[in-house]
């Protein structure tokens, strides 16, 4: 059990946390603003005073006041081994970047679920972490009107982009490789570019390379660079990408179309940190930090002979998976408006129609945040400069919005038929138990007690909700809160649908 400070100006969370902390066994000291928790911080130290010095923080970035971001440097020059929790509304990449350069132990974005907030402080307490030196590496960051012009796609507020917020932040403070996954059109190369750019690399070059696109035949000298004489045509010698790198970053994209025998040799390479031009015998150290980025699933791939097992386990260190659009949904009108300012539209909704926003939303976005940009860039044009209408958008103007959600789209259409499919076997089975009143009406407390019934109803949600509830919590990064919110349930609701799927809860 610990003592733990909580930081924050919003007094319901601050009573919620406070109750919750103290039902588990911990003493709770709250501060509405960073000023007086600072001061604290420094008598403690000054009185040597460990009976009063908190075993963990939590922290809001948003304070009257110094916020919370000054307020970690200056509080961990008096307590610099006690692990702070970064509590944000507003996370963005800026945000996290600058929390992971404070070295805060996480990165929570509200609203959090209390089970979560309960581990990480569980994990916060076992955890005694090293002091800061002044020998630190410190990453030089751009801010400002800058970084919003250069990250311009990589936006959202929805909780899966909050979690590659917090993992770029983190993948920057290091220098071990780094695996990006996701749908075309995502922003794997964003995300590349946003490490570098965070990194203490961020002064060295950055050559972002797509194999695939290279001839079969010239991939390991466009790589690694060769000789003059190396093979028919190679007039003069040439520096590969690994050379012309230095010490900067090298993004391999499209990594799942690699040849195999360019797997070996790339394999080697961040194997043992060197390379050999082609047609060379002396080895050139490799000093490029390597990033790569797919669309695929290699481990289907690895399991099926076509990527090399080592090669992926090299590459896949740390990995960060970019969420599709349509799994993001709350940023579709936001991105679309930010498109729309590099032609000078205001920045709010009143730019865009409703019928268009409803469109907006409603389309499932096979293309990503790309296939959004060049709407928004069509639109803009069409529109000339005023407000955008349905009939401005380049895939909708003969659709109306029922379209995609109509029975006879392909995805309902494929639902209706596999249920049709699973009801004519289940009809086909007897002795099907009767439901209680309370079940077919829906009551949660009824469903969870429920008997094993054969019932065809409790038989169907046993098939349906356990992908659904998955889907959901995968999509939002684990974060029963916002899952529960999209449902439509209560918190405790969810948890008692988990409990009775026998989902982890």
């Amino acid at each position: 059990m610990g003592l733990l400070w909580i930081i924050d100006d919003e007094p319901s969370i601050c009573t919620t946390l406070e109750r919750t902390f103290k039902t588990q066994g911990h003493q709770v000291r709250i501060f509405s603003a960073a000023e007086p928790a600072i001061a604290a911080a420094s008598n403690t130290t000054l009185a040597g005073d460990n009976q009063s010095s908190p075993h963990l923080i939590m922290l809001d970035v948003r304070l009257p006041g110094i916020d919370g971001l000054v307020a970690i440097e200056r509080i961990k020059r008096h307590l610099p081994h006690v692990p702070v929790v970064l509590m944000t509304a507003f996370g963005d990449l800026p945000t996290a970047v600058r929390a992971m350069e404070s070295k805060v132990f996480e990165y929570l974005t509200k609203p959090f679920d209390l089970d979560t907030a309960i581990t990480i402080v569980e994990r916060g307490l076992a955890v005694q972490q090293p002091p800061s030196t002044a020998t630190d590496a410190r990453v030089s960051s751009p801010s400002g009107p800058e970084m919003v012009g250069k990250d311009f796609e990589l936006f959202g507020t929805a909780p899966a982009m909050q979690s590659v917020f917090k993992r770029i932040a983190m993948a920057a403070m290091t220098d071990c490789p780094v695996l990006i996954r996701g749908e075309s059109g995502t922003g794997k190369e964003l995300v590349a570019r946003a490490i570098h750019r965070h990194s203490a690399r961020h002064q060295e070059p950055y050559l972002a390379v797509a194999p695939v696109t290279m001839n079969p035949s010239l991939i390991e000298s466009e790589l690694f660079g060769h000789e003059r004489g190396a093979f028919t045509g190679a007039d003069q010698s040439r520096r590969g990408v690994f050379d012309l790198a230095g010490s900067g970053t090298i993004l391999l994209d499209e990594i799942g179309d690699l040849p195999l025998a360019q797997q070996v040799k790339l394999l080697r390479v961040l194997e043992q940190r060197e390379f050999l031009p082609v047609g060379s015998s002396k080895p050139r150290e490799v000093k490029a930090r390597v990033i790569a980025a797919t669309h695929r699933d290699l481990l289907p791939m690895v399991a099926e002979g076509s990527f090399r097992e080592d090669l992926y386990f090299r590459l896949a260190v740390f990995t960060i998976e970019m969420p599709a659009l349509r799994q993001r949904q709350e940023d579709i009108i936001p991105l679309a408006i930010r498109f729309l300012q590099r032609y000078a539209y205001p920045n709010d909704r009143s730019v865009l129609s409703g019928e268009a926003i409803d469109l907006l939303e409603a389309y499932p976005w096979p293309g990503n945040v790309r296939e959004l940009r060049n709407a928004m860039d069509y639109a803009a044009v069409l529109a000339r400069g005023n407000r955008i209408h349905a009939e401005h958008l380049p895939h909708f103007p003969s659709k109306k919005l029922d379209d995609f959600d109509s029975p006879n789209g392909s995805l309902a259409s494929h639902f209706d038929q596999l249920i049709r499919q699973w009801v004519s076997q289940q009809e086909l089975k007897s002795n099907h138990e009767a439901l209680s009143p309370d079940v077919l009406l829906g009551d949660s407390d009824a469903i969870a007690d429920a008997p094993d019934s054969q019932s065809l109803y409790n038989a169907f949600l046993r098939v349906v909700e356990p992908p659904l509830l998955r889907a959901m919590l995968d999509s939002n990064q684990g974060n029963r809160a916002a899952v529960a919110k999209k449902l439509g349930l209560h918190r405790s609701t969810l948890r008692q649908k988990m409990r009775y799927h026998e989902m982890e809860t």
